[in-house]
């Protein structure tokens, strides 16, 4: 192989690796790659008011058929 093509082909290596290694954003570490049909896995949050939920389950009644 010529000193050119070597050179082509080793930053052509050198240039997907680093595209790969930007792709893997800091955020998207350690995330979770499986789940678990049926199972909440995240943190729960915080609870609703009474009344908030009393307003959403009206509004859900609105909408059955």
């Amino acid at each position: 192989m010529t000193f050119q093509r070597r050179t082509l082909h080793l930053s052509l290596v050198l240039a997907l690796a680093g595209a790969a290694l930007i792709a893997c954003r800091e955020e998207e570490q350690g995330r979770p790659l499986s789940f678990q049909k049926g199972v909440y896995t995240a943190q729960k949050g915080d609870q609703l008011p009474a009344a908030t939920v009393q307003q959403m389950q009206d509004r859900a009644k609105k909408q059955q058929f």
